[in-house]
């Protein structure tokens, strides 16, 4: 899992990649765009420096963030939601963004496998996902419709994008890989500041890997697979593994010694 500050850097990271956001960006600067809600005082910027939101779209929490493209790391607002059903949710993303009328672009981050490609019919929706009823999902529909630009990529692929971007490893670094280990197994690549993708994006979960002989007890828990490098050691894998290991009824503090 991401800390705050790497959500929050990768996410709207997508925002001020999105095609069309340059148009937002190129806007005259004596124009002022504000970042208000109904409840928060009305803050002036010139349009040039755009609004912008991150979505990170995660397998038990979706968390929104909005901020200045000249700042991306100084959040305006933040807000988090649990991950129930697709409707449910994006719903109220949706009903929290509507409060900032001033955004003028979206970056959605989501766990997958999501289809990545442009010219799909099935562009920014999750595909064969273990996560029940999301499969099929439209991630970017719902933003589009308040009539901003969005941006779109996977979780991991977002934060490898952050990273690269605000880790502070010096400006000679050009291509970075990332790994995150959760509800999931993702990975992200980003090769001389562009994300890599072929025909999908990089998948580092779902391959399947030679067992160890002392670890073939465990069948693993992914649906598709069994024991994929995700059904193997994700979150779910590890409790498990705590759970039912070969003659041990009960974990306790001192197995972290052994």
């Amino acid at each position: 899992m991401m800390t705050d500050a790497k959500t929050v850097a990768s996410v709207l990271a997508l925002a001020v990649g999105s095609s069309a956001i340059g148009y937002w960006l190129g806007s005259s600067t004596t124009d002022k765009v504000t970042i208000d809600s109904e409840d928060e005082k009305k803050q002036e910027a010139p349009a040039a420096d755009a609004v912008l939101a991150g979505v990170e779209a995660g397998g038990t929490t979706f968390v929104l963030t909005v901020a200045r493209s000249s700042d991306v790391t100084t959040i305006v607002h933040r807000a988090e939601f649990p991950t129930t059903t697709p409707d449910e949710t994006l719903a109220l993303v949706v009903a929290e963004l509507k409060r900032f009328p001033r955004v003028q672009a979206v970056g959605v981050a989501s766990f997958g496998p999501v289809d990545v490609d442009p010219g799909s019919q099935a562009y920014g929706s999750i595909t064969t996902t273990p996560k029940p009823g999301w499969a099929g999902t439209d991630m970017i529909g719902p933003f589009a419709a308040l009539g901003v630009a969005v941006g779109f990529d996977t979780d991991v692929q977002a934060a490898a994008m952050g990273e690269l971007r605000w880790g502070r490893h010096g400006a000679r670094l050009h291509s970075c890989g990332y790994v995150t280990v959760g509800t999931g197994v993702g990975v992200g690549l980003v090769a001389y500041g562009v994300p890599v993708c072929g025909l999908t994006h990089p998948e580092g979960g779902h391959v399947r890997v030679a067992r160890l002989p002392d670890d073939a007890w465990y069948k693993g828990c992914c649906p598709f697979h069994g024991d994929c490098v995700e059904g193997l050691t994700n979150a779910q894998a590890l409790a498990d593994r705590v759970r039912r290991r070969p003659g041990k009824k009960d974990f306790t503090p001192a197995d972290l010694k052994t």
